[in-house]
């Protein structure tokens, strides 16, 4: 029944996250819908503001320095009123002395001249049309989305959701989804449960413990009445508690593995309705070997608590608080053998051997009852698979 509405409250709560997740992805689509809107304009391209106006000097496009003495604009300069130089004396000697060479010379001088300035202009053309295809290719990648696929995008949203390749060992190709806990602070997480909902829980995992090793040792308590109603000895009729102590060392062998995978409910209380069934048919045993199995079979289904509840306590406690969390569950499982003898004896005594049975039988019930009203699932891999 707990697990049932534990059930529930984890659809809630992965309702809820699954509201915030939903959330999360529009803000992820808002930023995608900006940043497309952003890319339309080329953000390499210059700006008017950085441009160098080179009549006041400054930074060149080809990263020189143009600098002008200060006062001094760029059109006040006239290259023909410029103090002549040692070369430009020896030119006009040349000219002087041979005209003819020196007109060739002038002609051939400016013939280069020209085809110098074409070449640079070709050249410059080849630049502005490598930078336009430079330019449109940064705006058209500054578009482009980039593309990932959906198991991706959805281990970016979801909480707790890791999306990963499909390994070796499980076969077949493609992406998994590992579901996790939201956070550390994960209210589903029984770690983080209130302090009192794990101490319910630990008191009835010690409890079904308690009453195991009750009817562990309670056969104990009426070997006479037993033993002369069957018609053996005393030691015949001890065998009833070896062999439910034997069937103790044999069920957890089995109990152990099997709340590893189906959880720890299901276990406790499918092993508890049957070691009831079984405590029930040695009460109404009608011969001593019928009581040897019966108690053997009641000790086969009896050893879960024993095997389990180690499991139990570290799916609810840290390391640090399993300190004062496991000897609640030890001293209620060996109080348990401590009461069997005591309470047995005085009911066998009082009433009959019988009632010692039934006894055990209807404490058992109880526990069970509380278990199945009030226990709540603890292993993490059902529960995550419940998400």
């Amino acid at each position: 029944m707990q697990s049932f509405f534990q059930y529930r409250g984890f659809r809630a709560a992965v309702e809820a996250q699954l509201d915030r997740d939903r959330a999360k992805a529009q803000g992820f689509q808002r930023h995608d819908r900006s940043t497309a809107a952003d890319s339309g304009s080329p953000g390499s391209a210059t700006s008017d503001e950085s441009k160098v106006d080179l009549e006041k000097g400054g930074e060149s496009s080809e990263g020189g320095v143009f600098r002008l003495p200060s006062g001094v604009k760029l059109g006040d300069i006239d290259p023909e009123e410029r103090n002549p130089g040692p070369t430009d004396e020896a030119a006009r000697l040349e000219e002087d002395q041979n005209p003819e060479e020196h007109r060739e010379a002038v002609e051939e001088k400016i013939r280069q001249d020209r085809e110098d300035h074409e070449e640079e202009e070709e050249e410059q053309d080849d630049d502005d049309d490598d930078y336009e295809l430079g330019l449109n290719a940064r705006q058209t990648l500054s578009r482009t989305t980039t593309q990932q696929s959906v198991a991706t995008r959805l281990g970016q949203v979801l909480t707790g959701i890791e999306v990963r390749r499909r390994t070796t060992r499980e076969g077949g190709e493609g992406n998994v989804f590992v579901v996790g806990y939201e956070g550390a602070d994960d209210p589903n997480d029984p770690h983080n449960w209130s302090f009192l909902t794990r101490i319910g829980c630990t008191i009835n995992i010690a409890a079904i413990g308690c009453v195991v090793g009750f009817a562990s040792a309670v056969d104990s308590s009426f070997l006479p009445q037993a033993a002369k109603e069957f018609g053996v000895s005393e030691v015949v009729e001890s065998l009833a508690t070896a062999l439910f102590l034997a069937g103790f060392g044999i069920g957890g062998l089995l109990a152990g593995p099997v709340s590893e995978t189906v959880g720890r409910n299901p276990v406790y209380i499918g092993t508890m309705g049957l070691y009831m069934v079984f405590v029930m048919a040695s009460a109404l045993a009608p011969n001593i070997e019928a009581q040897l199995v019966f108690r053997f079979i009641a000790g086969l289904f009896g050893s879960t608590p024993l095997t389990c509840a180690g499991g139990s306590i570290s799916d609810l406690w840290s390391p640090l608080e399993r300190v004062f969390a496991f000897p609640i569950f030890a001293n209620a499982a060996f109080t348990g053998p401590l009461l069997g003898p005591i309470i047995g004896g005085f009911i066998a005594q009082s009433v009959s051997w019988r009632w010692v049975e039934w006894t055990t039988l209807i404490l058992s019930g109880a526990v069970l009852t509380s278990v199945v009203l009030f226990q709540p699932e603890t292993f993490p891999p059902i529960l995550l698979k419940w998400k």
